[in-house]
């Protein structure tokens, strides 16, 4: 029997859909455990908070940053929101961050498909699955932004390829899914404007292949219409997008993209440039090596500098391929690839502070661009069986990967406990909303599960002192606060408190619980 005839007439869609198997998979699992208890806290709970505004049209803001200020824009919140009202805290927003993912990996799939046709789709669809199962099938449904970023800013550079090689209605698509990247994940914005500039430049030369270009003057009036509309969807589109921190912006005495402006052009040390060569290797051999560790060795190991200096190599040998050979794709993802690896680069050695695992991570993706040419290569040249039998054991593994991930992830056992049992202070005492106050610094993650807890629960919280900054503008005290509630560490000495202890100190958090009468509510503001 002839092998093609095992596969339907039409192959163009199946690496499509075997693209999305896995994650299907992994969405049917956490609909199953709809319901579960979350252990989550810490920046998994102020993530729950920001989606919980987001859910009622409130959040103008990103992620919360350690250095002060959040990241620009609440689109990832907004995309949360809709699994988070369906499925609850844990499943929900492990839904969420696999939904983006599922969308980012299809629509890299997609393109190439639409830009070289179904022999180049296979090819990134290999690639695509062989990502997700190198960093970890487990973290393509982690909601943290630093992970849920990788993908995403794949799929961006591979739409500023398709706009590079002659398809200008990827345009817009590009423009929405980097305004998402840099919304999500500050420190992808450097490699986002850098593309963006570089297809900018491309598309002025009039760098279309020859054959797409039009000759008779009505079809070429037709093509200008058609690029000014494209441009114009793409305007609106960002401007839909950024509209939110905007807003914050202007209501605001010193608004979000003023601090995010005043720290970027301030004076920080930089880090030299073994450092950021060091940052960049291993952030970029994530794939096929995994996710980076919190702190980043002294050096680089030997598997680490193989895998970048192959992906380099991987890159020029797509650059001189395509252009002996006219093949504008793999000519644009080569140059694209080695361009985002400088990039990279640069930005690493601007990052401020130590360089960690997780702010590295999303260099991945400039590697990536290099093993997504030399697949789309190596599919032209093998045959249907063989390519959809990798494709086929690719999305088997990322799927069973998906199956056997835990339940939940960051837990954080403490802030599920104590946040039960203020709860349940809170729910005694009718309070409609609590004054929370952090009064040791090592409390944060706890404070942030017990404040998702209560906001579950029905019950608004607003922070204290200089950790309002961690949460939102809006949640500062108004005077009008039922309960006020502190945290400590045992044995901490808290200022202005008269009761000598409290509840939870076995559980490594002492719990102060006091009602406010509304005339004294909220004059008690120590950050701690």
């Amino acid at each position: 029997m002839n092998p093609r005839h095992l596969f339907p007439r039409d192959q163009s869609l199946l690496p499509l859909i075997l693209t999305a198997a896995p994650f299907l998979v992994g969405l049917v699992i956490l609909a199953l455990q709809r319901g579960a208890a979350t252990d989550f806290g810490g920046d998994a709970s102020l993530i729950e908070l920001a989606t919980m505004e987001a859910a009622s049209g409130r959040r103008l803001l990103g992620a919360y940053s350690r250095y002060g200020w959040h990241h620009p824009g609440p689109a990832y919140f907004y995309l949360l929101a809709v699994p988070y009202r369906l499925l609850g805290p844990d499943a929900g927003l492990q839904a969420g961050a696999l939904l983006i993912n599922a969308a980012a990996a299809v629509g890299i799939v997609a393109a190439v498909r639409r830009m070289a046709g179904a022999r180049a789709a296979w090819g990134a669809a290999a690639v695509v699955l062989a990502v997700c199962l190198g960093v970890g099938p487990v973290y393509l449904r982690d909601p943290w932004n630093p992970f849920v970023v990788v993908l995403p800013l794949l799929l961006f550079a591979v739409l500023c390829t398709a706009v590079a090689v002659g398809r200008p209605r990827a345009l817009w698509i590009a423009a929405v899914v980097g305004s998402f990247c840099v919304q999500t994940h500050v420190g992808t914005a450097p490699l986002v404007a850098v593309l963006t500039l570089a297809v900018l430049a491309v598309r002025l030369r009039g760098g279309a292949p020859h054959h797409v270009l039009m000759q008779r003057s009505g079809r070429t009036h037709h093509r200008v219409g058609s690029v000014v509309n494209v441009a114009t969807a793409a305007v609106l589109a960002v401007l839909a997008l950024w509209l939110p921190p905007l807003v914050e912006q202007v209501r605001a005495d010193d608004g979000n993209l003023t601090s995010l402006a005043r720290f970027a052009v301030g004076a920080h040390a930089t880090h030299p440039v073994g450092e950021a060569l060091l940052g960049y290797t291993v952030g970029a051999s994530a794939f096929p090596l995994g996710k980076p560790a919190l702190e980043l060795p002294q050096m680089a190991g030997v598997g680490q500098v193989l895998v970048v200096a192959a992906s380099l190599l991987g890159a020029l040998a797509c650059l001189v391929w395509g252009r002996r050979h006219r093949d504008r794709l793999l000519t644009v993802l080569g140059a694209t690839s080695l361009l985002a690896a400088a990039v990279c680069v640069v930005a690493a050695s601007r990052v401020v502070g130590p360089l960690l695992g997780y702010l590295v991570y999303w260099m991945v993706a400039a590697p990536a661009l290099a093993w997504l040419g030399l697949g789309i290569l190596a599919a032209r040249r093998v045959g249907l069986v063989l390519r959809a039998g990798m494709v086929a054991g690719l999305a088997l593994a990322v799927g069973v990967g998906l199956a056997m991930s835990p339940a939940s992830l960051d837990l954080h056992p403490p802030s599920a406990m104590i946040g039960s049992l203020v709860v349940a202070q809170a729910r005694g005492m009718a309070a409609d909303t609590v004054s929370l106050r952090i009064a040791s610094k090592a409390q944060w993650p706890t404070a942030a599960g017990v404040s998702a807890a209560l906001e579950r629960a029905g019950v608004e919280v607003r922070v204290q002192g200089g950790w309002i900054s961690m949460y939102s503008a809006a949640r500062r005290p108004r005077g009008d606060e039922d309960l006020e509630i502190i945290l400590s560490d045992p044995g901490a000495i808290v200022p202005g408190l008269v009761s000598a202890r409290g509840f939870g100190d076995r559980l490594g958090t002492v719990v102060h619980v006091r009602r406010l009468p509304a005339a004294d509510a909220g004059v008690t503001m120590d950050a701690g």
